[in-house]
Order: structure tokens, then sequence, then C-alpha cells
């Protein structure tokens, strides 16, 4: 049992101190410009998908499934939807019309694309993907195999 942390004795929440998973220090280790940048250039959804979670604080999980029609405008502000879809190819199914999977209904949102993101050209690598024509923001992420019928 020594891998699990001790059970917290208050649940007293510092309104003052953001809850986080990973700490500065943890922070620092993962995005080190020497380690972090050789890696990331290998393909663009290992830049983006921990930036994207690294300043909207959204799940990874979430922004690797986000799809071409998640990146929309709204009121003059550039937004990232996080929401389930129907795929298209899956569409005559009755059950299990998407691939997206979310934790439950308050995971559905939207958040603004913050400022760093947008400054880091995340606009031109969405027209990119979209000139592709491709319906995934991130196409070269798997979309997921199912167990039971090893459909995609």
């Amino acid at each position: 049992m020594h891998f699990f942390p001790e059970a917290k004795k208050d649940l007293v929440i510092d309104p003052d101190r953001a809850e986080r998973l990973f700490d500065e220090e943890d922070l620092r280790r993962i995005f080190a410009p020497n380690t972090f940048i050789p890696w990331a250039m290998k393909a663009p959804h290992r830049w983006w998908v921990p930036m994207i979670g690294l300043h909207t604080g959204a799940r990874i999980n979430e922004v690797a499934q986000l799809k071409m029609n998640d990146i929309v405008q709204e009121a003059g502000v550039w937004c990232i939807r996080i929401q389930k879809t129907v795929d298209s190819d899956l569409s005559h199914k009755d059950r299990n019309r998407s691939r997206q999977s979310l934790k439950g209904k308050a995971a559905v949102r939207t958040l603004p694309i913050p400022q760093p993101l947008l400054d880091a050209g995340f606009l031109a690598f969405v027209e990119d993907i979209r000139a592709c024509g491709h319906p995934r923001l991130f196409p070269h992420l798997s979309a997921g195999v199912r167990r039971d019928t090893g459909e995609t």
C-alpha cells in the first residue's frame, strides 16, 4: 500500500490555493525545454495536446479526442468545446454513435482558447488540419478500438 498516498484527514479546502494535480516542480520537469521540445517536435499532437491541457485545465484524453467542429468562434472569441458528437460513419447505429467519451454531463463545457495558445499559432494549426479535410483535430492519434467488436 506504500504506492497510495495517505488518506486526507481533513477535507477543508484553501480557497486561496488552486488545487493542481501537478505542482510547479512537476510542471518544470514535464515542460523542461531540453527534453520536452525535442520530444514534442516529432509530431504536432505531442506539442498541442499537452499545451492545451496546461493552459485550459482540460483532461488530456478530452483534448486528444477533439474534432474540427469543436474549435469554434463564439461572440468573437475562439473557443474549444469539450463535448461528445456523433461520428458520421457511426450515425447509423442506435448506440455508441461517437468515439468520444466524457466523464459525465458536467464535463461538457466551452473553454476560451487562452492567449498563449493563440500566440503560439494554434489557429494556424487548426487551419492546416482543416485543409486536410480530416474530422479530428489530431488525426494521428488512435480513435480507440472496441474490445467486444474490434471496431475503431
